[in-house]
């Protein structure tokens, strides 16, 4: 079984009012790893913090904590996005 690193390589930062969902398949993407790979390394490393609930809509405080603490804001070689997209 695969172990999540302490950090992540590669975090993006989510967009503005981006789904959870969605900027973990990002996070997955950036990191070369499908999001079940992703899911599986933080759990291996933290335990089980997700629960059964839909991801956008409950996460409990603990996987918020884990996920800020493995992502970093600068960690991302790309500049910020400006501007707003139609």
């Amino acid at each position: 079984m695969m172990v999540a690193p302490a950090k992540l390589p590669f975090a993006p930062r989510p967009y503005s009012a981006e789904l959870l969902s969605s900027w973990l398949l990002r996070v997955a993407a950036a990191n070369l790893v499908s999001l079940r790979e992703l899911l599986d390394g933080f759990e291996s490393r933290y335990g089980q913090v997700l629960n059964n609930f839909p991801i956008d809509y409950s996460i409990p405080d603990a996987a918020v904590a884990i996920l800020l603490d493995s992502s970093s804001p600068n960690s991302d070689p790309r500049p910020p996005r400006t501007g707003a997209s139609s």
